[in-house]
């Protein structure tokens, strides 16, 4: 009887542990829900989201990355969001982390913010001095939040479209405006005494000159002299 006792005696502790642990349990499921805030690695699972609400998570893994805050279009169920560091990702600049994003429900998301915790004495080592992250070489400015003053920087950015990002900094190249050359031609002046010179030889040529025979000279000579001889001879017998 005594063994019987102590048998149904361990079996109600057990249950009733049992029960403590499932009311614990439930009860911290629940207040994650309420809150929206979920704690995930590279993977997180979300079971239900309702239409225009936003789910945060912790993200692990991918320095920097801190939190993810997920905003959705559309009431959803079972998705999966990964987030996971990466590395080799070609890029002209400085990188501080790379990371990829990807869901296969991305239509059900609307936007994803994205706060980072960046260590400053890494971002001084690096050489960057304005941080920012880049998809696809296309710079989204990241807002400075605050410096903890325990050597971390808090950034936020906010993206629309899923894929590979980079933390980091493109050096700003100058722009070079190529030199143009101009060519001044100056005007051909002609001398005006050579224009002179021409017009006039010009003239000469084209102007027919009119000369007077020398008979003809000789011929108005004697008709002169001979009227003088006429004039008097005719004073003298008359």
């Amino acid at each position: 009887m005594v063994k019987k006792k102590r048998s149904t005696l361990s079996r109600k502790v057990f249950w009733g542990i049992f029960g403590v642990m499932m009311i614990l349990s439930l009860a911290l499921i629940f207040s994650l829900s309420n809150s929206n805030s979920f704690v995930g690695r590279a993977v997180q699972r979300i079971d239900f989201a309702k239409s225009g609400s936003e789910i945060m998570m912790e993200v692990r893994g991918v320095e920097g990355l801190q939190y993810s805050t997920i905003y959705f279009n559309q009431q959803s169920t079972d998705v999966i969001v990964n987030i996971n560091n990466i590395t080799g990702l070609a890029f002209d600049g400085k990188v501080y982390s790379q990371f990829n994003v990807n869901s296969e429900k991305a239509s059900q998301i609307s936007k994803i913010k994205f706060q980072f915790k960046l260590n400053e004495q890494k971002l001084q080592s690096l050489g960057i001095t304005s941080v920012n992250l880049y998809h696809n070489d296309q710079k989204t400015s990241m807002v400075f939040i605050k410096s903890d003053g325990q050597g971390y920087s808090y950034y936020e950015s906010t993206v629309t479209e899923f894929g590979d990002y980079i933390i980091g900094e493109i050096e700003e190249k100058p722009i070079t405006v190529p030199e143009v050359k101009t060519t001044v031609v100056e005007p051909v002046i002609e001398s005006t005494s050579q224009t002179v010179a021409v017009e006039n030889e010009t003239l000469t040529s084209s102007t027919p000159t009119t000369s007077v025979p020398l008979v003809g000279k000789a011929t108005d000579q004697t008709v002169k002299k001979s009227s003088w001889l006429s004039r008097l001879i005719d004073r003298i017998f008359n």
